[in-house]
């Protein structure tokens, strides 16, 4: 699964954990898709699922302090870093500041695949 990450808010409280709340946050959306592929896609028995999240860390931490979600300068890097360690499957994808660059990050590796 290929997520643009421009406008996505993760809870305060996993935010606020850090790297516990990283990996929090990355089974919580695991759990979630596993339930999904288990009720919709009946035929696959054991999915691999695969989760990028592209987005503009430097926006996301801005979007996060407008939203009124205080936190310390490396929380959000400690937030990135447990939900990447959460399992090998799961990553968030700084792509740089910039207009629409989450997007043509996906559009790039929709095309490659």
């Amino acid at each position: 699964m290929l997520l643009d990450g421009e406008g996505i808010i993760f809870k305060d409280e996993f935010l606020q954990l850090g790297e516990q709340g990283g990996r929090n946050a990355a089974k919580q959306l695991w759990t979630s898709l596993q339930g999904y592929v288990t009720a919709n896609l009946s035929t696959i028995t054991e999915p691999k699922i695969m989760t990028k999240i592209y987005l503009d860390v430097k926006g996301f931490t801005e979007a996060c302090s407008r939203g009124g979600i205080t936190l310390e300068a490396s929380a959000i890097g400690e937030f990135i870093r447990g939900f990447n360690e959460s399992t090998s499957f799961f990553e968030i994808v700084d792509v740089g500041t910039g207009k629409n660059k989450a997007h043509d990050k996906i559009k790039g590796t929709w095309y490659s695949l």
